[in-house]
């Protein structure tokens, strides 16, 4: 065990993670480990890894190595494999391009011997540590590899790894959270100002309708980023004005509005949702698109929104100031 630990913590270690039960903890279904609508056709329309949250040891661990020399490699016979890789990526920061995908898990093996042979032709074959929670799958890595293998629950049976108290981290991240609702098919200003619920006076069906008409650059209009309309709503609750005000509130308030645009822009270019898009179309048909792999896969807007979430964020911290 003391060997893997600490050929985990070499710097020229590559490792090969699994997905599921590995950088996910499993638990998909509302009273079951797999989701309810498991094996069926109805599952491949569920995108079960949109609410998944990190396993906190093993993003400690990942954080600190070398993402060049970390990799996925996952048996998915559902048709998940964007789902995956944009949920490994978002909560892990492992890039798309080094996720792996199969349908059989007796394939495993050889995939992962040929990207080592690509990629890593001279490297140790005991530096290879190929990281997965099924037993049978790691029989085959031992029969028919010459590389290291390891469990999961490695990084918990090492208790000095994690910290001693619990730390915001272990949640969602505003980021995270703005993603993932997202994926659940809330609208882009929906995603943030639900994110940030927690910090305001409102309860979250309110919020939700109130930012209803704010998706699609406002009710697919293509005008301000529904993303933006967000951060600038909760900016409103915690630290607008309510009265007829026309002096020095209303000014510092637009003041932090203005600032919070300059953030997003800075990243963007724009905070116009048809010049993100690269649409030519100045109103849109107010008919959305279906939420389905193709059209998560087109557009940009999850990384867009939690950027926005992530700027807002940071904008209160730097107040210190949160209304409860």
């Amino acid at each position: 065990m003391s060997k893997i630990w600490d050929l985990l913590h070499k710097e020229d270690t590559v490792i090969f993670f699994d997905i599921d039960g590995t950088l996910t903890s499993y638990n998909y279904g509302e009273h079951h480990a797999h989701h309810e609508l498991d094996f069926t056709p109805e599952f491949r329309d569920v995108n079960i890894y949109a609410d998944c949250k990190r396993l906190e040891p093993v993003y400690k661990f990942i954080k600190g190595h070398d993402m060049d020399r970390i990799f996925c490699i996952s048996r998915e016979p559902h048709g998940h494999e964007s789902w995956k890789s944009e949920m490994v990526e978002r909560l892990y920061g492992i890039p798309a391009d080094h996720c792996y995908y199969t349908l059989v898990a007796s394939e495993k093996p050889g995939i992962v011997k040929d990207v080592v042979q690509k990629y890593f032709p001279d490297i140790d074959p005991k530096s290879v540590i190929c990281m997965d929670d099924n037993d049978d799958t790691l029989g085959m890595y031992m029969k028919e590899t010459p590389f290291s293998t390891a469990h999961p629950m490695i990084f918990m049976e090492k208790q000095d790894y994690l910290d001693k108290e619990p730390k915001p981290g272990s949640l969602l991240t505003r980021r995270e959270a703005a993603m993932a609702n997202f994926l659940k098919g809330y609208n882009c200003s929906q995603s943030i100002v639900l994110a940030f619920a927690d910090m305001v006076d409102m309860d979250e069906k309110t919020l939700s309708r109130m930012a209803s008409s704010f998706g699609g650059g406002m009710g697919r209009l293509r005008e301000v980023c529904g993303s933006v309309s967000g951060m600038f709503m909760i900016a409103g609750l915690l630290y607008g004005y309510d009265g007829p005000e026309t002096g020095e509130l209303k000014a510092q308030h637009y003041a932090r509005i203005q600032e919070l645009a300059r953030r997003f822009e800075e990243q963007h270019g724009s905070i116009v949702c048809r010049e993100m898009l690269g649409l030519s179309v100045k109103h849109d048909v107010p008919v959305p698109e279906a939420r389905t792999k193709e059209y998560y896969k087109k557009r940009p807007c999850p990384e867009i929104i939690g950027d926005a979430a992530e700027i807002l964020d940071q904008y209160i911290k730097e107040l210190q100031v949160v209304k409860k």
